[in-house]
Protein backbone atom coordinates (compact mmCIF):
# COMPACT_ATOMS: atom_id res chain seq x y z
CA UNK A 1 0.00 0.00 0.00
CA UNK A 2 0.88 3.67 -0.10
CA UNK A 3 2.07 5.79 2.80
CA UNK A 4 1.70 9.54 2.37
CA UNK A 5 3.52 11.87 4.74
CA UNK A 6 3.14 15.44 3.48
CA UNK A 7 5.52 18.11 4.74
CA UNK A 8 4.13 21.55 3.94
CA UNK A 9 6.23 24.68 4.36
CA UNK A 10 4.34 27.98 4.18
CA UNK A 11 5.91 31.20 2.89
CA UNK A 12 6.46 33.71 4.40
CA UNK A 13 6.59 31.86 7.73
CA UNK A 14 9.24 30.34 9.98
CA UNK A 15 9.09 27.05 8.09
CA UNK A 16 9.80 28.80 4.77
CA UNK A 17 11.55 32.17 5.26
CA UNK A 18 12.94 32.18 1.70
CA UNK A 19 11.29 31.02 -1.53
CA UNK A 20 13.71 28.20 -2.22
CA UNK A 21 14.15 24.56 -1.36
CA UNK A 22 16.23 21.76 -2.84
CA UNK A 23 16.93 18.03 -2.87
CA UNK A 24 20.56 16.94 -2.91
CA UNK A 25 21.98 13.73 -4.38
CA UNK A 26 24.89 12.34 -2.36
CA UNK A 27 27.62 9.83 -3.08
CA UNK A 28 27.95 6.80 -0.72
CA UNK A 29 30.48 8.78 1.34
CA UNK A 30 28.13 11.75 1.67
CA UNK A 31 29.56 14.10 -0.95
CA UNK A 32 26.98 16.14 -2.93
CA UNK A 33 26.92 15.57 -6.68
CA UNK A 34 23.85 17.38 -7.95
CA UNK A 35 20.79 19.16 -6.61
CA UNK A 36 17.19 19.62 -7.69
CA UNK A 37 16.49 23.32 -7.21
CA UNK A 38 12.91 24.51 -6.62
CA UNK A 39 12.17 28.21 -6.21
CA UNK A 40 9.70 30.98 -6.85
CA UNK A 41 10.93 34.34 -8.10
CA UNK A 42 8.26 36.46 -6.48
CA UNK A 43 9.31 40.00 -5.58
CA UNK A 44 5.99 40.81 -3.86
CA UNK A 45 5.92 37.89 -1.38
CA UNK A 46 2.63 36.23 -2.26
CA UNK A 47 1.44 33.66 0.27
CA UNK A 48 2.38 30.20 -1.02
CA UNK A 49 3.64 26.79 0.04
CA UNK A 50 6.30 24.27 -0.87
CA UNK A 51 5.36 20.67 -0.25
CA UNK A 52 7.11 17.32 -0.14
CA UNK A 53 5.14 14.09 -0.04
CA UNK A 54 6.81 10.72 0.54
CA UNK A 55 5.16 7.57 -0.78
CA UNK A 56 5.78 3.85 -0.90
CA UNK A 57 4.58 1.86 -3.87
CA UNK A 58 4.59 -1.96 -4.04
CA UNK A 59 5.86 -1.79 -7.61
CA UNK A 60 8.18 1.22 -7.69
CA UNK A 61 9.29 1.29 -4.07
CA UNK A 62 9.77 4.49 -2.04
CA UNK A 63 9.32 7.82 -3.77
CA UNK A 64 9.18 11.52 -3.10
CA UNK A 65 7.02 14.13 -4.74
CA UNK A 66 7.72 17.87 -4.63
CA UNK A 67 5.11 20.50 -5.35
CA UNK A 68 4.52 24.25 -5.44
CA UNK A 69 1.21 25.26 -3.84
CA UNK A 70 -0.14 28.51 -5.29
CA UNK A 71 -2.96 30.21 -3.40
CA UNK A 72 -5.34 32.61 -5.20
CA UNK A 73 -6.62 35.71 -3.43
CA UNK A 74 -10.15 35.44 -2.09
CA UNK A 75 -11.01 31.74 -1.68
CA UNK A 76 -13.73 30.53 -4.03
CA UNK A 77 -13.92 33.81 -5.97
CA UNK A 78 -11.54 33.14 -8.86
CA UNK A 79 -12.92 31.54 -12.03
CA UNK A 80 -9.46 31.67 -13.58
CA UNK A 81 -6.06 31.99 -11.92
CA UNK A 82 -2.73 33.03 -13.42
CA UNK A 83 0.34 32.56 -11.23
CA UNK A 84 1.73 36.09 -10.77
CA UNK A 85 5.40 35.08 -10.50
CA UNK A 86 7.92 32.69 -12.03
CA UNK A 87 8.43 29.18 -10.69
CA UNK A 88 11.68 27.33 -11.29
CA UNK A 89 12.45 23.62 -11.09
CA UNK A 90 15.94 22.89 -12.32
CA UNK A 91 18.87 20.50 -11.77
CA UNK A 92 22.12 22.10 -10.65
CA UNK A 93 25.56 20.67 -10.10
CA UNK A 94 26.94 20.69 -6.56
CA UNK A 95 25.01 20.68 -3.29
CA UNK A 96 22.63 22.72 -1.22
CA UNK A 97 25.06 25.62 -0.85
CA UNK A 98 25.28 25.94 -4.64
CA UNK A 99 21.48 26.08 -4.74
CA UNK A 100 21.55 28.84 -2.12
CA UNK A 101 24.09 30.82 -4.15
CA UNK A 102 21.86 30.45 -7.21
CA UNK A 103 18.89 31.85 -5.26
CA UNK A 104 20.99 34.63 -3.73
CA UNK A 105 21.86 35.99 -7.18
CA UNK A 106 18.17 36.76 -7.67
CA UNK A 107 17.20 37.59 -4.07
CA UNK A 108 19.63 40.44 -3.41
CA UNK A 109 18.04 42.41 -6.27
CA UNK A 110 14.56 42.34 -4.74
CA UNK A 111 12.70 45.15 -2.89
CA UNK A 112 13.57 43.80 0.56
CA UNK A 113 17.26 44.38 -0.29
CA UNK A 114 16.75 47.82 -1.81
CA UNK A 115 18.43 49.55 1.15
CA UNK A 116 21.68 47.88 0.17
CA UNK A 117 24.29 45.91 2.15
CA UNK A 118 24.53 46.60 5.87
CA UNK A 119 28.05 47.94 5.53
CA UNK A 120 26.89 50.84 3.34
CA UNK A 121 23.48 51.62 4.84
CA UNK A 122 22.91 55.10 6.23
CA UNK A 123 19.40 54.52 7.56
CA UNK A 124 20.50 52.77 10.75
CA UNK A 125 22.95 53.74 13.52
CA UNK A 126 26.49 52.42 13.20
CA UNK A 127 26.28 50.79 16.62
CA UNK A 128 24.00 48.08 15.22
CA UNK A 129 26.72 46.84 12.87
CA UNK A 130 29.52 47.36 15.39
CA UNK A 131 27.90 45.53 18.34
CA UNK A 132 29.44 42.07 18.81
CA UNK A 133 27.43 41.13 21.89
CA UNK A 134 23.72 41.12 22.68
CA UNK A 135 22.57 40.26 26.19
CA UNK A 136 19.21 39.04 27.44
CA UNK A 137 18.41 41.40 30.33
CA UNK A 138 15.36 40.53 32.44
CA UNK A 139 13.95 41.87 35.69
CA UNK A 140 15.98 45.08 36.02
CA UNK A 141 17.13 46.03 39.52
CA UNK A 142 19.83 48.24 41.01
CA UNK A 143 22.58 45.57 41.14
CA UNK A 144 21.81 44.57 37.56
CA UNK A 145 22.10 48.16 36.34
CA UNK A 146 25.56 48.35 37.89
CA UNK A 147 26.69 44.90 36.74
CA UNK A 148 25.73 45.59 33.12
CA UNK A 149 27.69 48.85 33.20
CA UNK A 150 30.68 47.00 34.69
CA UNK A 151 30.39 44.28 32.04
CA UNK A 152 30.49 46.82 29.22
CA UNK A 153 33.53 48.53 30.76
CA UNK A 154 35.35 45.23 31.23
CA UNK A 155 34.76 44.00 27.68
CA UNK A 156 35.19 47.48 26.16
CA UNK A 157 32.79 46.72 23.30
CA UNK A 158 29.30 48.01 22.48
CA UNK A 159 26.54 45.86 23.97
CA UNK A 160 22.96 45.46 22.85
CA UNK A 161 20.65 45.02 25.84
CA UNK A 162 17.54 43.07 24.89
CA UNK A 163 15.25 44.15 27.76
CA UNK A 164 12.55 41.81 29.01
CA UNK A 165 10.28 42.27 32.04
CA UNK A 166 10.82 46.02 32.05
CA UNK A 167 7.04 46.34 31.87
CA UNK A 168 4.42 46.22 34.62
CA UNK A 169 2.55 43.19 33.21
CA UNK A 170 3.91 39.63 33.54
CA UNK A 171 5.88 38.43 30.52
CA UNK A 172 3.65 37.22 27.67
CA UNK A 173 0.56 38.05 29.68
CA UNK A 174 -1.83 41.03 29.72
CA UNK A 175 -0.12 42.64 26.75
CA UNK A 176 -0.25 45.37 25.60
CA UNK A 177 -0.70 46.85 29.10
CA UNK A 178 3.03 47.51 29.51
CA UNK A 179 2.99 50.89 31.21
CA UNK A 180 4.09 52.22 33.61
CA UNK A 181 7.50 50.51 33.60
CA UNK A 182 8.14 48.14 36.49
CA UNK A 183 10.95 50.41 37.73
CA UNK A 184 8.69 53.47 37.52
CA UNK A 185 8.35 56.44 35.19
CA UNK A 186 11.34 58.20 36.77
CA UNK A 187 13.76 55.34 37.48
CA UNK A 188 13.50 53.44 34.19
CA UNK A 189 14.72 56.41 32.08
CA UNK A 190 17.54 56.87 34.59
CA UNK A 191 18.59 53.24 34.04
CA UNK A 192 18.71 53.85 30.28
CA UNK A 193 20.73 57.02 30.78
CA UNK A 194 23.14 55.26 33.17
CA UNK A 195 23.96 52.58 30.62
CA UNK A 196 24.45 54.80 27.58
CA UNK A 197 27.91 56.25 28.48
CA UNK A 198 29.15 52.68 28.95
CA UNK A 199 28.19 51.73 25.38
CA UNK A 200 25.03 49.81 26.33
CA UNK A 201 22.21 50.23 23.78
CA UNK A 202 18.74 49.35 25.00
CA UNK A 203 16.11 47.57 22.89
CA UNK A 204 13.09 46.63 25.05
CA UNK A 205 10.58 43.92 24.19
CA UNK A 206 6.97 44.47 23.22
CA UNK A 207 4.59 42.03 21.55
CA UNK A 208 4.11 42.95 17.90
CA UNK A 209 1.18 40.65 17.08
CA UNK A 210 -0.84 39.63 20.15
CA UNK A 211 -3.43 41.27 22.40
CA UNK A 212 -4.42 39.50 25.64
CA UNK A 213 -8.20 39.16 25.48
CA UNK A 214 -8.85 39.33 29.23
CA UNK A 215 -7.37 42.82 29.62
CA UNK A 216 -9.41 45.90 30.30
CA UNK A 217 -7.86 47.53 27.23
CA UNK A 218 -9.22 44.77 24.95
CA UNK A 219 -12.71 45.75 26.04
CA UNK A 220 -12.38 49.52 26.30
CA UNK A 221 -10.18 50.27 23.28
CA UNK A 222 -12.31 48.47 20.71
CA UNK A 223 -9.67 45.99 19.59
CA UNK A 224 -11.87 43.04 18.62
CA UNK A 225 -12.84 44.15 15.08
CA UNK A 226 -9.17 44.36 14.11
CA UNK A 227 -8.18 40.84 15.16
CA UNK A 228 -7.34 38.12 12.66
CA UNK A 229 -10.25 35.79 11.91
CA UNK A 230 -10.26 32.13 10.96
CA UNK A 231 -12.31 30.66 8.16
CA UNK A 232 -15.16 30.02 10.60
CA UNK A 233 -15.22 33.69 11.62
CA UNK A 234 -13.76 33.20 15.09
CA UNK A 235 -10.78 35.18 16.37
CA UNK A 236 -7.42 33.51 15.76
CA UNK A 237 -5.79 32.92 19.15
CA UNK A 238 -2.43 31.97 20.59
CA UNK A 239 -2.04 30.61 24.10
CA UNK A 240 0.49 32.50 26.22
CA UNK A 241 2.46 30.89 29.04
CA UNK A 242 0.79 27.45 28.68
CA UNK A 243 0.66 25.51 31.93
CA UNK A 244 1.35 28.50 34.18
CA UNK A 245 -0.92 30.55 36.44
CA UNK A 246 -0.77 33.31 33.82
CA UNK A 247 -2.10 31.11 31.03
CA UNK A 248 -4.53 32.91 28.77
CA UNK A 249 -5.63 33.36 25.22
CA UNK A 250 -4.30 36.13 23.04
CA UNK A 251 -5.90 37.48 19.90
CA UNK A 252 -3.69 37.72 16.85
CA UNK A 253 -4.03 41.22 15.45
CA UNK A 254 -4.22 41.72 11.69
CA UNK A 255 -1.02 43.28 10.36
CA UNK A 256 -2.82 45.27 7.66
CA UNK A 257 -4.95 47.57 9.80
CA UNK A 258 -4.15 51.19 10.55
CA UNK A 259 -5.65 50.58 13.99
CA UNK A 260 -2.96 48.08 14.98
CA UNK A 261 -0.22 50.09 13.30
CA UNK A 262 -1.31 53.11 15.36
CA UNK A 263 -1.28 51.11 18.58
CA UNK A 264 2.25 49.85 17.97
CA UNK A 265 3.43 53.33 17.06
CA UNK A 266 1.98 54.62 20.31
CA UNK A 267 3.86 52.03 22.38
CA UNK A 268 7.08 52.79 20.48
CA UNK A 269 6.70 56.53 21.10
CA UNK A 270 6.15 55.94 24.82
CA UNK A 271 9.36 53.93 24.95
CA UNK A 272 11.18 56.50 22.84
CA UNK A 273 10.34 59.11 25.46
CA UNK A 274 12.35 57.05 27.99
CA UNK A 275 15.44 57.32 25.76
CA UNK A 276 15.68 53.73 24.45
CA UNK A 277 17.71 53.02 21.32
CA UNK A 278 15.14 50.77 19.67
CA UNK A 279 12.26 48.34 20.14
CA UNK A 280 11.95 44.58 19.72
CA UNK A 281 8.60 43.65 18.11
CA UNK A 282 8.04 40.06 19.14
CA UNK A 283 6.48 37.53 16.71
CA UNK A 284 6.31 39.78 13.62
CA UNK A 285 9.25 38.04 11.95
CA UNK A 286 7.57 34.65 12.43
CA UNK A 287 5.58 35.43 9.32
CA UNK A 288 2.12 35.54 7.80
CA UNK A 289 -1.04 33.91 9.11
CA UNK A 290 -4.34 33.75 7.23
CA UNK A 291 -7.08 36.26 7.99
CA UNK A 292 -10.64 35.82 6.76
CA UNK A 293 -11.99 39.02 8.33
CA UNK A 294 -14.05 41.43 6.28
CA UNK A 295 -13.23 45.11 6.45
CA UNK A 296 -9.48 44.89 6.99
CA UNK A 297 -8.67 46.16 3.51
CA UNK A 298 -7.41 42.83 2.18
CA UNK A 299 -9.03 39.86 0.42
CA UNK A 300 -10.10 37.27 3.00
CA UNK A 301 -8.01 34.13 3.27
CA UNK A 302 -4.41 33.21 2.73
CA UNK A 303 -3.72 34.39 -0.80
CA UNK A 304 -2.13 37.65 -1.89
CA UNK A 305 0.56 39.98 -0.65
CA UNK A 306 -1.42 41.74 2.05
CA UNK A 307 0.66 40.52 4.98
CA UNK A 308 4.00 41.59 3.48
CA UNK A 309 2.50 44.89 2.35
CA UNK A 310 1.03 45.50 5.81
CA UNK A 311 4.33 44.87 7.61
CA UNK A 312 6.12 47.18 5.18
CA UNK A 313 3.61 49.98 5.83
CA UNK A 314 3.95 49.44 9.57
CA UNK A 315 7.72 49.65 9.53
CA UNK A 316 7.74 52.70 7.26
CA UNK A 317 5.47 54.36 9.80
CA UNK A 318 7.72 53.42 12.71
CA UNK A 319 10.76 54.76 10.87
CA UNK A 320 9.30 58.23 11.38
CA UNK A 321 9.81 57.90 15.16
CA UNK A 322 13.14 59.59 15.97
CA UNK A 323 15.70 57.81 18.10
CA UNK A 324 18.02 59.29 20.74
CA UNK A 325 20.16 62.25 19.65
CA UNK A 326 18.39 62.33 16.30
CA UNK A 327 19.66 58.89 15.27
CA UNK A 328 17.23 56.43 13.72
CA UNK A 329 15.41 54.03 16.03
CA UNK A 330 16.45 50.39 15.74
CA UNK A 331 13.87 47.66 15.23
CA UNK A 332 14.37 43.96 15.83
CA UNK A 333 12.01 40.98 15.80
CA UNK A 334 11.66 37.27 16.48
CA UNK A 335 12.35 34.75 13.74
CA UNK A 336 13.23 35.67 10.19
CA UNK A 337 11.58 35.96 6.82
CA UNK A 338 12.89 37.77 3.78
CA UNK A 339 9.60 39.60 3.17
CA UNK A 340 10.26 41.82 6.20
CA UNK A 341 14.03 42.10 5.75
CA UNK A 342 13.90 45.76 4.75
CA UNK A 343 11.82 46.70 7.78
CA UNK A 344 14.05 45.39 10.56
CA UNK A 345 17.64 46.00 11.58
CA UNK A 346 18.21 42.62 13.23
CA UNK A 347 16.44 39.31 13.79
CA UNK A 348 16.38 36.88 16.71
CA UNK A 349 16.50 33.49 14.90
CA UNK A 350 14.01 30.89 16.04
CA UNK A 351 15.65 27.83 17.59
CA UNK A 352 12.76 25.54 16.61
CA UNK A 353 13.21 26.18 12.88
CA UNK A 354 16.96 26.13 12.12
CA UNK A 355 17.55 27.14 8.48
CA UNK A 356 21.19 27.53 7.42
CA UNK A 357 20.16 28.71 3.98
CA UNK A 358 18.61 31.99 5.19
CA UNK A 359 21.93 33.14 6.61
CA UNK A 360 23.83 32.06 3.51
CA UNK A 361 21.46 33.94 1.20
CA UNK A 362 21.59 37.24 3.07
CA UNK A 363 24.88 37.17 4.97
Amino acid sequence: GSQWEPATMMYPQLSMPVQMTCLTSLTPNGEPTEVLYAACEDSRSYYKAFQYVSSRDDVHGPGLQAAFVHIPEGPGTAARYTIPYETILSPLSGGWFDAVEHYRAWAVGQPWCARGPLVSRTDQPKWVRETPLWLFVSGINDPQVQSLSDCADLLDVPIGAHLYDWHSNPFDCRMPEYFPPRRGEDVFPQDIATWRPHGVHTVPYIQGVLWYMLTESWRTEGAEPFATRGQDGTISQWTSNPGTPHEGHCAEMCMTTDYWHGKLEGYVRQLQAYGVDGVYLDSVGCGAWPCYAEGHGHPPGRGGTWWADGVRRLMERLRDVPGPDGRPMVYTTEGFNEASLDGFDAFLPHIHHPRPDEGCVYD
